[in-house]
């Protein structure tokens, strides 16, 4: 009888230790939506900033022509990155809280601004901030490495 006491209490503990880990990892996530032509150059922003602030960024990537959708939509995703042309978009339809140029794509001057841009339809603020701050001093030199600069 003991024993079958002893082993509901530490189950009902397990189950309660494993909600706490759960809510705790919630609250270390930021969702990324990347353009997959930038799928190494993400991953390496995201990498670092994990690296840095113990944030795990979840990334999903998409073409370019589905990321728009995806965003306005779907309403998903705490950062974009993408081309100026979707800047353009989210700033109209007042979805912008935050952006930061991280890189060049192409040749001058048909080539196009790369941006992290922060949702503001997000529940994450703080963490779009500490990314959007790490992007500034990280995202242009990473980007650079993968071929992403003027």
């Amino acid at each position: 009888m003991i024993r079958k006491i002893i082993f509901g209490v530490l189950a009902f503990l397990a189950l309660f230790a494993g909600c706490d880990k759960k809510a705790s990892n919630a609250k270390k996530t930021i969702f990324i939506v990347s353009d997959i032509s930038y799928k190494l150059a993400t991953e390496q922003l995201c990498a670092d900033f994990r690296g840095k602030t113990g944030i795990e960024p979840v990334v999903t990537l998409a073409p370019e022509t589905d990321i728009l959708a995806m965003v306005k939509l779907g309403r998903s995703g705490d950062i974009l990155i993408s081309g100026e042309k979707y800047l353009e978009y989210i700033s109209n339809g007042g979805d912008l809280a935050a952006f930061v140029e991280i890189g060049f794509a192409g040749s001058e001057p048909n080539g196009s601004r790369i941006f992290a841009t922060g949702l503001n339809y997000s529940k994450n603020s703080m963490k779009i901030m500490q990314f959007i701050e790490f992007a500034r001093d990280r995202g242009p030199e990473v980007f650079a490495q993968h071929g992403y600069a003027k």
